[in-house]
């Protein structure tokens, strides 16, 4: 282990995060969490932000419409797919959103734009969804999702 210097966009302290790597620009992509604004403030991020590991460097990407964290992210053909977590931290900014949440919103990598996936999800489907915690895996040409609460 070591700790390395950076540059670029001045990213802040925080855990519950996603951070996946994408193969085809070999770019990080760290995105929401639970963040640091003071030793004695923290909040839910919706910031998403790319870290290239080769020269160092952090650059602050387009945000998202929601904040969460203890969500998963994995990266599938050109998106960056996050789905789940939670929502509200029973703090004046989670302004009465739910805990869990079945969210799924892509970020388009080459575009530096977000997505609504919700409408991929089949309505008729008798799963309780709303997770947090959980963790992702894509195996050949299938996603799957595991635990989480």
């Amino acid at each position: 282990w070591a700790i390395i210097e950076t540059k670029g966009y001045p990213v802040k302290g925080g855990y519950g995060h996603s951070a996946v790597l994408d193969e085809l620009t070999n770019l990080i992509f760290v995105y929401g969490g639970y963040i640091s604004m003071s030793s004695s403030v923290a909040q839910l991020s919706n910031s998403l932000y790319s870290f290239d590991h080769l020269k160092f460097e952090w650059k602050l990407l387009t945000a998202s419409t929601s904040y969460r964290y203890l969500h998963s992210g994995i990266i599938n053909q050109g998106l960056m797919l996050v789905f789940g977590g939670n929502t509200h931290n029973d703090t004046q900014y989670s302004q009465g959103a739910k805990c869990y949440s079945k969210d799924f919103i892509a970020y388009d990598i080459h575009c530096d734009k977000w997505i609504s996936l919700e409408h991929t999800i089949p309505r008729d489907f008798s799963a309780d969804l709303d997770r947090f915690g959980h963790s992702v895996v894509k195996y050949n040409s299938s996603i799957y999702f595991y635990g989480g609460f």
